[in-house]
């Protein structure tokens, strides 16, 4: 039976997304992520927990948590390796995948990407024939 999903407005933020101010992340309402809507379940059915918790270890049809938001993972594919370098305190970001997820609360569809690295750690550099492909 799949779960039903239902949103109501976040009882933190009162539906604007926006809280108190902090230097991390400005006014982002922890509550809900800045979405605004919480998801509920209907009574009598269990509370919608995540599967996973983790963006590296999510798979095609886990819930993920992401920030206190729950997103549905529809689909896991191979891109071509990239490098972003953030600033000279941050870490630089490799990526050689792209989740494609549904957010439970609105239904828009998002991208993450992750990297999936070797027996050593470093990241796989996606061969061609590899590229477009799902995992």
């Amino acid at each position: 039976m799949e779960k039903v999903i239902t949103t109501t407005v976040c009882t933190r933020c009162y539906g604007s997304g926006s809280f108190s101010y902090n230097l991390k992340d400005g006014t982002i309402c922890y509550g809900c992520g800045g979405t605004g809507k919480v998801p509920t379940t209907p009574k009598g059915q269990k509370k919608v927990k995540p599967t996973c918790t983790s963006i590296h270890k999510a798979k095609v049809g886990d819930i993920l948590e992401v920030s206190r938001v729950l997103y549905k993972v529809e689909q896991i594919k191979w891109i071509a390796y990239t490098v972003k370098h953030g600033l000279l305190s941050e870490p630089s970001r490799e990526s050689n995948q792209q989740l494609i997820v549904t957010r439970l609360v609105d239904g828009k569809k998002y991208g993450f990407k992750r990297a999936v690295c070797n027996s050593e750690g470093f990241a796989i550099h996606t061969p061609e024939e590899m590229i477009g492909q799902e995992i």
